[in-house]
């Protein structure tokens, strides 16, 4: 993670941060900001992670960022995943809460007040749910049910955290930044959630209904190529690897799973040890 002032920066006291990761998110955001802007929120701020964007999405945050100081943009050069962006937009964050949402749409930001609610009533993590009563997974494709009815047996199977939740896929979820420990930079894959779940066991867990919207355009960057299922299986694995060493921290007071994002892993690491590649690219500083 870079240092020093984001694009936006500012050192006022925020209580909710809400982390967009973006990757050429141009028409959508406009539609997003805007419907953000007219909800009734406490003082807040807008975290854009941006990963390579090449149809202005960077220079649109910009533009934005330099007329209100609530808005805060990072940008890397190349894509790397949701996790690793989400996780940089949650470090830099300064709200004593925070929401992680996708920027496309299809998590309408009208939730965000019931979530900041359950929240602020003394909830630790709140997920936005398609499944609770009144929510709804939307009109999707038979394809898309598939993997994700697939994905959502997987990680139950693996990862027994999950199994008390109704959406343990969910992209759209709040939590209270002080309970989150950064994943390795090594950690890639599209859902933070179940990371999210394992370092927060034990904790209050609310669900809050919502519909899953359609994209404005474009289709899914998860789904629209096999190499996401590679991406998703290595995720959860590393998961297990972190849920596993994490106990372990807990039971003998062993090293601990959970490392500053500055840190360099070694082959001692528990996610060194799987194996899997990092996409961590260098990151342009936007100044203002």
């Amino acid at each position: 993670m870079a240092d020093g002032i984001r694009a936006g920066d500012d050192t006022s006291t925020v209580s909710l941060s809400i982390v967009l990761g973006t990757l050429n998110e141009r028409a959508a955001l406009p539609e997003l900001i805007e419907r953000i802007r007219r909800l009734d929120l406490p003082s807040h701020e807008l975290v854009v992670v941006d990963d390579g964007s090449t149809d202005g999405t960077k220079e649109y945050v910009q533009r934005l960022a330099r007329d209100d100081r609530t808005v805060r943009l990072l940008v890397h050069s190349q894509p790397r995943t949701l996790i690793p962006a989400q996780s940089e937009g949650v470090e830099t964050a300064r709200g004593e809460f925070v929401i992680i949402m996708d920027s496309d749409l299809q998590h309408p930001p009208e939730t965000i007040p019931e979530i900041y609610r359950r929240l602020q009533e003394g909830a630790d993590v709140v997920i936005a749910s398609r499944y609770e009563p009144a929510g709804s997974a939307g009109d999707r494709s038979p394809f898309r049910s598939v993997i994700s009815l697939g994905a959502e047996f997987i990680v139950r199977v693996i990862i027994c955290e999950t199994r008390s939740v109704s959406d343990p896929m969910s992209g759209f979820y709040g939590f209270r930044r002080n309970l989150f420990h950064p994943p390795s930079p090594m950690h890639r894959g599209y859902h933070m959630l179940p990371y999210l779940l394992v370092i927060t066991a034990g904790k209050t867990i609310r669900e809050v209904p919502y519909t899953f919207g359609r994209r404005l355009n474009g289709i899914s960057k998860v789904t629209q190529n096999l190499g996401f299922i590679r991406v998703f299986l290595g995720q959860m694995l590393v998961t297990l690897s972190i849920r596993s060493a994490h106990r372990g921290h807990v039971r003998t007071g062993g090293p601990s799973p959970f490392e500053p994002s500055s840190s360099k892993l070694d082959g001692s690491h528990p996610q060194a040890r799987l194996g899997v590649p990092s996409t961590r690219s260098g990151i342009n500083e936007l100044q203002r």
